[in-house]
């Protein structure tokens, strides 16, 4: 029976959803053009916030010298052992 409510409500609220976006578009449509506006602006500012948060050149795991790290730890990665 609840299953049966939340499903008719879900139908109401949906119903009453397209009848005022039909009746109240004239007024609704600014609004949501006005908010695509500054979500757009928004997400650039937060571009930019980012790649100057972002180091020039960035490391990869190619770059890793695997010599230097050979030397550090002892350990031959042509030979078997237990840090590979």
């Amino acid at each position: 029976m609840k299953k049966w409510l939340y499903m008719l409500l879900g139908v109401v609220v949906t119903l009453g959803g397209i009848w005022m976006s039909i009746h109240w578009w004239e007024i609704l449509s600014p609004f949501l053009v006005g908010l695509a506006i500054l979500f757009i602006f928004m997400a650039g500012v937060i571009i930019l916030i980012v790649s100057f948060m972002i180091p020039a050149k960035e490391e990869t795991f190619s770059d890793i010298n695997t010599e230097e790290d050979e030397k550090e730890s002892g350990c031959n990665l042509n030979e078997s052992c237990s840090c590979k």
